[in-house]
């Protein structure tokens, strides 16, 4: 299982960074945050990084 916690004060890049390796090597990564601040940060990783992996025809 691959657990990705993130916290407010993680930082955006990294979070990005390491999601997009998890996803790359299983197909999927799961991300636990506690928090709103958690919550921010996390979901502009998983938002950077999704053109990478799917073509969304905009």
């Amino acid at each position: 299982m691959t657990l990705l916690q993130v916290s407010s004060k993680s930082n955006l890049h990294k979070v990005a960074g390491a999601l997009a390796g998890y996803i790359r090597e299983d197909g999927w990564a799961e991300l636990q945050t506690i928090g709103a601040g958690a919550l921010n940060q996390a979901i502009p990783g998983l938002v950077w990084r999704l053109p990478h992996f799917f073509y969304l025809p905009f």
